[in-house]
């Protein structure tokens, strides 16, 4: 299969997507941040992905929820259809258990959460924070899994990364922050964007629970394939995993579902693309770092099941 890598057509004065981005340009600064750091989070892209938002969907289905920042700028915008009782008609997962399990916590908003961050916060400021770090990651190999730990770790590490060695100890380097600060009004406004969605752990290559449905948007984000954090919990995601969530994308559109891709724009993602992924449309974007500065490092967005639709509508 022959392909050709496009840019994202501009949006046209009256158009669904420049509506959209007059909608972003109003709300950006109120848009709901991720409750926890990811490498490779994708709301740097989030005015290329309105772009190419399809106009319409039932639902919104995420398999690699990560950090969750497309979601929580999409519901930000009222982007998401929503159900009789106003909340979002969504659909998240991740591969990793305690990815999931933060989300839940978050969703219900345990005030034994808020009040083990402070703590965690309070002993990283006023003490050593390198002390308090190791501390922590510590007890986390030793089977502390509380979402507390997750959201502490992920903050003070560098780059957010996480990444586990061979025999399944976590191992990230704590960052050289003088001062942490968790934004607990953000915690609680990403619980009320959470009510009434559905949250899974799954893997994303064969994921057993989630059932598609005709017009559902699914939006697939793996962990990047540049040869950094192979080692993804719980299992190294390999190229053979790149390969079977790329032919997944090509399933779910025979199924009616409309599917957007993204990851890191590399040869060899793009073969695979070709190679698995019929009738699919390649975009090759550069993420906003602030103001009219752009990465230098490329991103993929590849759709599938539906157009850009960028005209002016009556």
């Amino acid at each position: 299969m022959t392909f050709q890598i496009q840019t994202i057509p501009q949006p046209e004065p009256g158009s669904i997507p420049y509506e959209r981005i007059g909608i972003l340009n109003k709300h950006l600064r109120g848009l709901i941040h991720p409750f926890m750091k990811c490498p490779g989070g994708k709301r740097r892209l989030i005015r290329d992905f309105i772009k190419v938002l399809p106009n319409d969907f039932d639902r919104y289905v995420e398999l690699c929820v990560g950090g969750g920042a497309m979601f929580f700028s999409l519901s930000s915008l009222d982007l998401i259809p929503t159900n009789d009782v106003g909340t979002p008609k969504a659909w998240l997962a991740d591969l990793e258990k305690e990815t999931i399990d933060a989300y839940k916590d978050i969703q219900t908003m345990d005030p034994e959460l808020e009040r083990m961050l402070r703590t965690y916060e309070q002993e990283y400021n006023e003490h050593s924070g390198h002390l308090t770090y190791y501390k922590i990651l510590d007890r986390w190999n030793k089977g502390d899994r509380s979402t507390a730990s997750m959201i502490f770790i992920r903050q003070a590490a560098n780059h957010g990364a996480w990444c586990y060695d061979e025999s399944g100890v976590l191992t990230m380097e704590c960052s050289n922050y003088r001062e942490l600060k968790f934004f607990y009004d953000n915690l609680k406004q990403a619980g009320k964007h959470l009510e009434g969605v559905t949250l899974v752990h799954n893997d994303i290559t064969k994921p057993t629970n989630y059932e598609p449905s005709p017009n559902d948007l699914v939006y697939i984000d793996p962990p990047p394939a540049n040869g950094y954090y192979t080692n993804y919990y719980p299992k190294p995601f390999l190229a053979r995993d790149h390969i079977s969530t790329i032919q997944y994308c090509s399933d779910l559109v025979t199924k009616g579902c409309k599917v957007i891709y993204t990851n890191m724009d590399n040869p060899q993602i793009r073969k695979w693309i070709s190679e698995y992924w019929d009738n699919s449309t390649i975009y090759k974007v550069y993420a906003n770092l602030g103001g009219n500065k752009r990465s230098d490092k490329a991103d993929l967005i590849v759709i599938g099941g539906f157009t850009v639709e960028n005209v002016k509508t009556s």
